[in-house]
């Protein structure tokens, strides 16, 4: 088999692997995939942290820093490592899919940040404390994060045994969809979903890879920058 026809079938197998996780057009799937094989340096399939961040916050609006680098972690499968691009293809298809269980899936691992299957009151502590804020010296904020707590527990720990588990978050969304990402922002605005659904969709597969062929050189300069700002604190290797 000639490596071109390897590299064809490789690519139409990672396609048929991301329709059946997302249920999304096979076109559509194959732009999305086009996007992400311009991220990585040449000849690899491995996607930088520091670009990452980059992407998640230029294309797709996200801008708590720990939050994205929650969603990395959870969007590479190995502990170490860099995420590749068939996981950040999945990552954008979890952006794109109308699975809510999906969805909510997703944002429940990044909550659960020590991936023990519930969300500790700790860890409520870490995903919350950035909501709380004052510009009264008089307010408490450790007090006010603590009621803040106990609201949240008492909405979501119907099993009363100190952790929130997937399906208490599951039952939680479903009664109220604006609960998806109570805990911190993890999912893109659906409008910049729908702009970034409308560049991809109905282009031919070499116009997606013309649309995007100075994404990684964009998202350089943008670590360039944010790196001076504390934004990205990781080394890059360069091209």
């Amino acid at each position: 088999m000639s490596t071109f026809k390897r590299m064809q079938d490789d690519f139409n197998q990672m396609v048929d692997r991301l329709q059946e996780y997302s249920g999304l057009d096979k076109h559509l799937l194959k732009n999305i995939a086009m996007y992400a094989k311009c991220l990585p340096r040449k000849d690899s399939d491995m996607i930088d942290e520091p670009i990452f961040m980059a992407q998640m916050s230029n294309r797709f609006k996200l801008s708590n820093s720990f939050m994205i680098s929650r969603i990395y972690s959870v969007t590479k499968t190995a502990k170490a490592g860099h995420a590749t691009v068939e996981e950040y293809c999945r990552l954008i298809c979890t952006f794109l899919t109308d699975s809510l269980d999906t969805q909510i899936d997703f944002v429940f691992r990044v909550y659960d940040t020590n991936q023990d299957g519930g969300i500790s009151q700790l860890e409520l502590v870490q995903l919350l404390r950035p909501c709380v804020t004052s510009s009264d010296e008089d307010v408490d904020l450790d007090e006010a994060l603590r009621e803040l707590i106990e609201v949240v527990m008492q909405a979501t720990d119907t099993n009363q045994n100190g952790t929130i588990d997937l399906e208490e978050f599951r039952q939680l969304v479903k009664k109220d969809i604006l609960m998806l990402q109570c805990l911190g922002p993890c999912l893109p605005h659906q409008q910049v979903v729908k702009q970034f659904r409308k560049l991809i969709e109905g282009k031919a597969a070499n116009e997606g890879a013309e649309t995007f062929a100075n994404e990684r050189k964009k998202s350089l300069k943008e670590v360039e920058i944010k790196s001076k700002e504390g934004l990205y604190p990781i080394k890059l290797e360069l091209p």
